[in-house]
């Protein structure tokens, strides 16, 4: 998919669909004050159409990660954090894995795992999960390796959320189509 990960193309139906999860829930998410999902709510479609709230595809792949975090059982604020720093922070927070972009999978067809320590306030982004890679993730969120953790297979929720957002949207790629 050739669209700029910043560019506010997709609405509520394109993340939902995505993500797995209901309308509600996801502005439940957007109004929330501990943002669970960064949303400009300024950021709205004029085409007649009520002014939707428009969204890129990080906030699309945020969403996903979030929902998915929730699915394996982390607090919507946690998983949130974690989604966040996958999707926006980066190095800094979330590992020191070279080559690593926010927001995107990494180059080479490598595998991007997204793994939270039990215990952790952040998660690391790993390209495998050997026991020498998950030791030095435990022990870069500063928790035990013998934590139990959690881990997303950001390469699938990437894929879902990019096929639901293709799913919907128009022959031109500005044009937010399908979904009311």
């Amino acid at each position: 998919m050739s669209v700029d990960n910043d560019e506010h193309l997709y609405r509520l139906p394109h993340l939902c669909a995505g993500g797995k999860i209901s309308r509600g829930t996801l502005l439940g998410w957007i109004k929330r004050e501990d943002n669970i999902i960064f949303a400009d709510l300024d950021q709205k479609e004029t085409s007649g159409r009520g002014g939707a709230i428009i969204f890129s595809r990080r906030q699309a792949i945020q969403t996903g990660l979030v929902a998915e975090g929730q699915r394996l059982g982390l607090p919507v604020a946690l998983a949130a954090k974690v989604a966040a720093g996958f999707a926006y922070v980066g190095r800094s927070e979330i590992g020191p894995l070279p080559g690593f972009v926010p927001g995107e999978l990494l180059k080479g067809g490598r595998r991007t795992y997204l793994v939270h320590f039990e215990g952790a306030e952040t998660a690391s982004v790993l390209a495998g999960l050997s026991d020498l890679e998950l030791a030095a993730a435990a022990g870069e969120q500063g928790v035990s390796a013998f934590n139990a953790f959690h881990v997303i297979n950001v390469n699938a929720v990437v894929q879902r959320m990019d096929e639901a957002l293709e799913a919907n949207v128009g022959p031109h790629s500005h044009d937010v189509g399908g979904v009311a």
